[in-house]
């Protein structure tokens, strides 16, 4: 007779767990490198997870055998034709290595698996699942990168020469340059585009308008400058920013006139410069004759910055081939594809997939990601077609240096498989035909512009005549290595209409999707053909009810689409993204209804695992926010903000934010992959940098680089993975070096960016030496948890002896303050194990006694806030836990949420953006949602005893609350907690099967107790139980 039991209530699978009278039920939930029946991977021992299905208290699993074999039905059987594990002696139940022979590329392996309980009853074998590999090397490629000659948008980018100030320019300094030109009285401008580029920084200025700049000298951005120009005198002023290495500006502007005459300018000795920028020194009127002819740099092309133009983005083009298939029926199709910058795949004009803004963002020169997928529904028999659409991407932007070195360019392996086993390949070579699309300008910061008139209907389809394409030709410069996709892809996961349309000004329509978020705006229009329809985008409005876009700082975020003039038209942008809640709506024929435009959010289509509420509302909005803005930064790579001109892989932010992130989504596949990023992007002399993937970038930051050795811990910690270890263990180590050779006498030391943005400032060069303690003692457990103990046993003698010195250099014994005093100052050393523990309870008293001197406000920047929550509920303060977590004046959460936050905000007072007047200042930024971690592990008090939550702890910390529950989905099974103080304190709790728990509760209490299953109660009268898996209710019981 079986019994079933169902957990609810998780926004994901959550299984039937089904236990016989004689054993346990069938495995389920089978998963291959976290995803069920994945397709095109390679990795060469695939590791193979499941849940024990056992309902019954303290099920456990003592053995397992795997069967892989190359059909389901063998699989079914337990027939390992390609592998038998034979029966295994153990708990493993995650993260199983295949040990058969070595896989070939595109091969389908089936598995299953049976277990046995602590009876020695085996389960039935489980529903078969599969993977599928993907390409391993180049030699299975058969595949060849084609692009086509260069259509440009518009004309070539013209320069002049580099030029500078003749003073010594020292590190983050300002120069100033100035050109007067001449425009006919009678000009009438028909288009006009201006071109900058500076080492490092610049802004550009047009008769006292600023326009716009660029912070990356190897890219060049253009600006439509046609509307901004005057007849007779006009004034081009630039502001270059030296950071680092050789200074210099470079600039040209293209003015077509009507009837075709050409005038262009260019930077050189014929411009004026300065030291300083007094009031008004870019605008027209301001007397300039004590400026100076600036001194020549270098002529343009030549070294150090040789040809800037070349990283200009490329146009957009499409790629196409038809074929015929050799025989049928064909029972299985994949094609494998990528492309630098993205792609969309198109087979018989059907776009193949959901994935967006693919392959991705890597560190190109090195890895360049590629996508599977299975289409074989979408062929025929007889003629076909395919196509690929191509556009700038990440490759083809200026997004932590400009990875561009050439022309867009794709690649795509079809692979055909009929009846008879026979094999038919089609891929990208030289007999490809290309074409400008009607994409005419794209950019993931500035937005794109698509022509519909230049549309060219069933260029993806069989028998469209490419006639007078032109011939694709193969790319052989040097290229980094193709690798399969790891984790999820960027999808559309989500449409919000509008909710309201307002008209500040006459034709300028405001759209707001009553949530900050991040993806694209979908238009639906009908007009004339030619119609120009502009979209902009931001997150927030100005008092006047019009965009404010200063904190988008260079980005654009602009979308165009000129109309064809047939019927209703329906467009998307395909090759860029940003943060919004508001969109501008201008050009559009007539008044717009609320449906012309709808918001597509799209992120990194993770799974949700985790869920949390409590009885406060102002916290379950906090919550939401958090979620929302991890959708919107976790984009092939985590981001920090979508909306400005970065959107890049701060590594600080987001080590901080990870446990946060492990809690509600299933990051792992997501971290590893980016971990490769980290690692690739590292300094010759094995340093993190601040972000990833970045080129040519400095040693990073204190907390920033660090994530090369704390992303791995939390992916171990949370999941059980020992493999990302086991792949960085030598650039982790690698990174301790670098620590330990610009250490000084024996600390390191070093400053930069410290607690970012907080309420109180803290020294900044403390928190080198805190981690280079903490990465030490971190990979100290992950040394010990791959079998090197020898390596454990040194980093731990290591760490002490850094805990040691930090202690001596920046801790008062007199008054048991940290160097500065502040909370973060005495925080981070403390959740560190710095801290001496006997004086643990005085830095606690400290940490409190600011915190109340401060009415119950935190002063903590990014870096504290990740650790304050949990400080205080680990050292017995639950009720000023409690206090500044439901805090509503400012600094705090609550602050954000009454000033109607939907997403967490880069800082505390980001709503004061108009006296703030900076464009450092998102509002869609996670790293204060690091509180994220404390609602999961303390206020519901679920958190990981094993790596993986192999054993739990269970140890609320109600904080004035009245109730909180969370469920998490662990490697194991669903995880959850639930616990109410209605009349008395109740606690609920389900411990997934091959697992076990120990349970503290807050005051003392009765439980279901199992016979295996142990009472505890310490001196303070405080209960704790061991149990095994099953559901739990505990009561509080005076006596008890």
């Amino acid at each position: 007779m079986a019994r079933t039991l169902l957990l609810t209530g998780l926004g994901c699978a959550v299984l039937a767990l089904t236990a016989h009278a004689e054993g346990p039920g069938a495995p389920q939930n089978l998963r291959c490198e976290y995803e069920t029946n994945p397709i095109g991977l390679d990795a060469a021992h695939p590791r193979l997870s499941w849940e024990v299905n056992d309902s019954r208290r303290g099920a456990t699993q003592t053995a397992y055998q795997i069967a892989v074999a190359p059909t389901e039905a063998a699989a079914a059987a337990g027939e390992g034709r390609l592998w038998d594990s034979g029966r295994v002696i153990s708990g493993q139940s995650i993260h199983v290595p295949y040990g058969g022979p070595a896989l070939h590329a595109g091969e389908r392996c089936y598995w299953s698996v049976r277990t046995w309980d602590n009876a020695d009853a085996p389960s039935p074998w489980a529903e078969p699942a599969f993977w599928e590999m993907g390409l391993f090397s180049a030699a299975d490629w058969n595949a060849a990168w084609i692009t086509i000659e260069e259509a440009k948008a518009g004309p070539e980018p013209v320069f002049g020469d580099w030029i500078w100030h003749h003073a010594e320019s020292a590190d983050e300094v300002s120069r100033y340059f100035r050109k007067d030109f001449e425009l006919p009285a009678d000009a009438k401008v028909a288009s006009a585009t201006a071109w900058g580029a500076a080492n490092n920084e610049y802004t550009f200025y047009l008769n006292g308008k600023e326009l716009g700049g660029c912070d990356e000298w190897k890219a060049v951005e253009s600006f439509d400058v046609a509307k901004e120009l005057v007849p007779g005198k006009n004034l081009i002023a630039i502001e270059g920013v030296h950071a680092r290495g050789i200074a210099g500006i470079v600039f040209g502007l293209h003015i077509t006139l009507a009837g075709g005459r050409v005038i262009e300018v260019r930077s050189g000795l014929d411009w004026l410069t300065s030291a300083e920028g007094p009031e008004g020194w870019e605008t027209p009127g301001f007397d300039a004759n004590d400026w100076v002819q600036p001194k020549l740099v270098a002529r343009y092309g030549e070294s150090p910055w040789g040809r800037v133009a070349d990283r200009f983005p490329s146009r957009s083009f499409y790629l196409r081939k038809a074929f015929t298939t050799e025989r049928s029926p064909i029972v299985r199709a994949r094609v494998y594809v990528s492309a630098l910058g993205a792609y969309r795949l198109f087979i018989n004009g059907t776009r193949v997939g959901q994935d967006e803004l693919t392959p991705g963002w890597t560190y190109f020169p090195k890895h360049i990601l590629y996508q599977t997928y299975d289409v074989t529904t979408l062929l025929r028999g007889g003629e076909n077609a395919v196509g690929m659409v191509l556009g700038n991407g990440w490759w083809g932007g200026s997004m932590a240096g400009a990875w561009k070195d050439g022309n867009l360019r794709g690649i795509a392996q079809l692979e055909m498989v009929y009846e008879d086993g026979t094999r038919q390949v089609i891929a990208t070579d030289e007999g490809w035909k290309g074409h400008a699309s009607p994409i005419v300008k794209d950019s993931i910061y500035h937005g794109e512009t698509h022509d519909a008139q230049q549309e060219i209907a069933g260029w993806c389809e069989p028998g469209f005549n490419d006639d007078d394409w032109l011939p694709a030709h193969a790319w052989t410069g040097p290229m980094g290595q193709l690798t399969a996709q790891v984790g999820p892809t960027i999808q559309v996961t989500e449409v919000l209409p509008a909710v309201a349309v307002s008209e500040p000004r006459p034709g300028v329509f405001i759209f707001d999707f009553g949530q900050n978020a991040a993806g694209r705006a979908r238009l639906k229009v009908s007009g004339p053909q030619g119609t120009r329809v502009q979209i902009r985008h931001a997150e927030i409005l100005r008092s006047d009810g019009t965009l404010y876009t200063d904190n988008l700082q260079g980005a654009k975020c602009t979308d165009v689409y000129i109309l064809k003039g047939v019927g209703e038209e329906v467009w998307e942008p395909a090759f860029t993204y940003r943060g919004f809640r508001y969109a501008e709506l201008t050009g559009y024929p007539g008044a717009p209804p609320r449906d012309a435009l709808v918001m597509h959010v799209m992120h990194a289509a993770l799974p949700s695992i985790g869920r949390f509420s409590c009885s406060d509302s102002t916290i379950n909005r906090v919550q939401e926010n958090i979620l929302w803005s991890m959708r919107s930064n976790f984009y092939s790579v985590p981001t920090d903000c979508p909306q400005r001109d970065e959107r890049l892989g701060w590594t600080g932010d987001v080590q901080l934010f990870l446990p946060t992130a492990c809690w509600n989504m299933n990051v792992a596949g997501f971290v590893t992959k980016w971990m490769r990023d980290v690692v690739d992007s590292r300094t010759p002399d094995g340093a993190a940098t601040d972000v990833a993937p970045a080129l040519n970038a400095a040693p990073g930051a204190p907390g920033w680089a660090d994530a090369i050795t704390v992303a791995p811990w939390a992916i171990y910690t949370y999941y059980g993975d020992t493999r990302i270890i086991e792949t960085n263990f030598d650039a982790m180590a690698g990174w301790l070096q670098y620590m330990r050779e610009k250490a000084t006498d024996g600390l390191y030391v070093m400053g930069r960016y410290g607690d970012w943005v907080p309420v109180e400032s803290s020294p900044k060069e403390t928190l080198a030496g805190a981690y280079q303690y903490l990465s030490t003692r971190y990979l100290a457990d992950m040394a010990e948890a791959i079998g090197k103990a020898d390596d454990a046993a040194e980093l731990r003698r290591q760490a002490t002896v850094i805990a040691d010195l930090y202690n001596e250099r920046y801790f008062n014994a007199a008054d048991n303050q940290y160097k500065g005093g502040t909370q973060t100052a005495n925080l981070v050393p403390l959740w560190f194990g710095i801290t001496p523990a006997d004086r643990r309870a005085a830095v606690v008293g400290n940490i409190t006694q600011n915190i109340v001197a401060h009415d119950n406000h935190l002063t903590t920047g990014f870096i504290g806030t990740a650790y304050l929550m949990p400080v205080l509920s680990t050292f017995g303060q639950d009720d000023l836990a409690g206090e500044l977590a439901t805090q509503r004046s400012y600094p705090s959460w609550g602050y954000m949420v009454d000033a109607g936050a939907s997403t967490i905000w880069e800082r505390w007072n980001s709503d004061k953006y108009e006296e703030l007047h900076s464009g450092m200042n998102s509002f869609n930024h996670y790293a204060f949602g690091t509180i994220g971690q404390w609602y999961y592990e303390y206020l519901v008090g679920i958190r990981p005893l094993e790596p993986g939550f192999k054993r739990i702890l269970i140890e609320p910390h109600p904080s004035g609350l009245q109730s909180a529950e969370g469920v998490f989905h662990s490697m194991y099974g669903p995880v959850r907690c639930a616990w109410s103080k209605d009349k008395s304190f109740t606690l609920n709790v389900s411990i997934p099967a091959n697992t076990a728990a120990v349970i503290r509760t807050p005051e003392p209490c009765a439980g279901n107790l199992g016979p295996g299953d142990r009472k505890r109660v310490d001196s303070a009268g405080n209960t704790s139980f061991e149990v095994g898996a099953g559901v739990y209710t505990f009561t509080a019981s005076p006596g008890s």
